[in-house]
């Protein structure tokens, strides 16, 4: 009898794949080649090995459906309130990496990590009281649909923070891909389509409750992962992107001694 796969945990899983090798790949290039590497591309290769982390922990409580079915729910539970640790500061890295790409942030880096953090410890106190010690995600086998039934305040807070870190770099890119030609430009346009769709497939995810939902959001999370990972690997040795240039001081005219 062939097993069907959660959508849920195809989507994961095969980010978990995504992740890691884009991870491995980055740090081989840049090593292989004996690259200096930049501050922005270790923190979008970070960015990857965190995510690698979050959907691995997420697809590790499916086991439980083929082992002990009725233990599912609790360790989902643990599985998605652990896991979304690693989210909350793979979405940290993102915002760092926007932070070195554009000089007039580069000192708000400390403030960017304390932010990041002290939100990722709150938000994982109320989700585990929430989700661990109050309402678990259920598996719907006769759909196919696993329902994640995070809390209101969870759902928002990871919204928030998919759109104050991911937003950012999507506009970033964007500015860049208007101003640069060629494949510095389609490099550009390929980080902004995959994060773009990152962004609106993780939350519709979290968020679903149909398998129309559910299927949208897998193939927008795994389309998302491919076009992102082209950019990043599509000229590496270029970097991510070029700084805006500096714009330049209005001329001194200088007095005149004449009358």
């Amino acid at each position: 009898m062939v097993k069907i796969i959660p959508l849920t945990e195809l989507m994961t899983g095969t980010s978990c794949l995504f992740f890691a090798g884009m991870w491995l790949y980055v740090r081989y290039r840049t090593r292989k080649a004996h690259m200096t590497v930049a501050p922005s591309l270790k923190y979008l290769t970070n960015y990857f090995g965190w995510l690698a982390i979050f959907v691995f922990i997420m697809t590790v409580p499916y086991l439980w459906l083929s082992v002990s079915p009725a233990a599912f729910s609790t360790a989902m539970a643990w599985g998605y309130v652990v896991g979304h640790i690693f989210l909350y500061i793979s979405f940290m890295y993102i915002a760092l990496m926007v932070c070195e790409l554009l000089p007039s942030l580069n000192n708000k880096i400390p403030l960017v990590v304390t932010v990041f953090l002290l939100a990722d410890v709150v938000t994982t106190i109320i989700n585990a009281k929430t989700m661990i010690w109050g309402i678990q995600p259920v598996y719907d086998a006769a759909h196919n649909l696993t329902y994640l039934q995070p809390a209101a305040a969870v759902g928002a807070a990871i919204g928030i923070m998919s759109l104050l870190s991911i937003f950012p770099a999507i506009i970033l890119f964007a500015q860049n891909a208007f101003r640069s030609k060629g494949a510095r430009r389609l490099k550009s346009v390929l980080m902004v389509v995959g994060f773009a769709l990152i962004m609106v497939g993780g939350p519709l995810n979290d968020n679903s409750h149909t398998t129309t939902m559910y299927l949208a959001a897998v193939i927008i999370v795994i389309l998302g992962d491919l076009i992102l990972g082209t950019g990043v690997g599509f000229r590496l040795e270029s970097g991510l992107a070029d700084a805006p240039a500096p714009v330049p001081s209005p001329a001194k005219i200088a007095s005149s001694n004449t009358v």
